[in-house]
């Protein structure tokens, strides 16, 4: 779509994720993308969805610190901020398998979808591509 348009729908997400706890996500035919909430977030994409292909955006703000676990290229507690170090083109090393991330401000997670394995949109069983639990 369109660029602003894109950038209206992460504002929508940056606005109203904190209402769904952190739970709402944009989903397109090959990309999808969740806000995580400061703290820590366990991440579980469906490897029969997803291509474990993923990024960590700071859109809006920089994100001061970020620690993963389970990417091809951890993060071990940098920042991350435009014009500076974001993470594109990153790993999920075993999709299917629990993501960890810490972050001290909101950052985008995004993870590619092979749209071949996504169900007929027609369908009343459609379940989105990720779980994310939140650790306390």
């Amino acid at each position: 779509g369109r660029f602003d348009q894109v950038m209206a729908a992460f504002h929508c997400l940056y606005k109203w994720a904190p209402a769904f706890h952190g739970g709402l996500s944009l989903v397109s035919d090959d990309n999808a993308a969740t806000v995580l909430c400061p703290g820590e977030s366990v991440v579980k994409v469906d490897e029969h969805l997803a291509t474990g292909v993923c990024g960590l955006i700071p859109i809006g703000q920089p994100c001061r610190e970020v620690r993963t676990e389970g990417l091809q290229w951890n993060l071990d507690g940098g920042g991350l901020s435009f014009g500076d170090f974001i993470s594109s083109s990153n790993q999920i090393v075993d999709a299917g398998e629990e993501l960890r991330v810490s972050v001290s401000d909101p950052l985008v997670l995004t993870y590619e979808l092979d749209a071949r394995k996504w169900p007929a949109w027609d369908s009343d069983e459609i379940e989105l591509p990720v779980q994310k639990l939140l650790v306390q």
